[in-house]
């Protein structure tokens, strides 16, 4: 199937401004809870925030003590898992599809 480059990334970008609307939105009922707190949080970039992006680096990574958004993201994504599960799902495919011929471990 053939995707169309400025069609996903138009529906990427809806999906990251609504998800940093719904962000700020919830983070703004809890902003109090940042006055004073120092460190690396960023609460008015929080506040402001227009992509998650912004977010992740304004309060996720600091809270759970990554040194950058994009360790962050390298860290906790799910592609190190989903590769791990594609080489899973290889294997038993090819057992189920060839259920007599042995294979390496």
């Amino acid at each position: 199937m053939l995707t169309c480059r400025p069609c996903v990334r138009s529906r990427r970008s809806i999906y990251d401004t609504n998800l940093a609307k719904s962000l700020r939105t919830i983070f703004m009922r809890h902003a109090r809870l940042f006055d004073g707190i120092g460190g690396e949080y960023q609460p008015e970039l929080a506040a402001n925030c227009r992509t998650i992006r912004d977010f992740d680096d304004a309060i996720t990574r600091v809270s759970f003590g990554w040194p950058s958004v994009d360790a962050y993201y390298a860290g906790s994504g799910s592609a190190q898992v989903l590769r791990a599960w594609r080489a899973r799902c290889r294997w038993l495919a090819s057992a189920i599809h060839e259920p007599g011929r042995p294979h390496a471990s």
